[in-house]
């Protein structure tokens, strides 16, 4: 096993990846009008250890993922609002 291979994600690309899973929470809770806990639930539960193209993603900053998330339930008036 190559030195790359064991290294642990920087801080950085933690939250890149909580970005980006919060992206498609927002947007699973958009189309399927889920409630934000049970989606961030499911998406920290199951998918944060996922698989894409045969390598496992880097493991999000969970605090920074649910506070997206969390944060664009709570604000999701005002954020429809500027949107449309």
């Amino acid at each position: 096993m190559n030195e790359a291979a064991i290294q642990k994600p920087s801080a950085t690309a933690k939250r890149n990846a909580a970005r980006l899973m919060a992206v498609q929470a927002v947007y699973q809770m958009a189309v399927n009008h889920e409630a934000a806990a049970l989606v961030v639930g499911e998406y920290l539960g199951l998918r944060k250890n996922m698989e894409f193209e045969g390598e496992t993603l880097v493991e999000p900053d969970e605090s920074l993922f649910r506070d997206i998330v969390l944060g664009v339930a709570e604000r999701a008036p005002e954020l429809t609002e500027i949107v449309m």
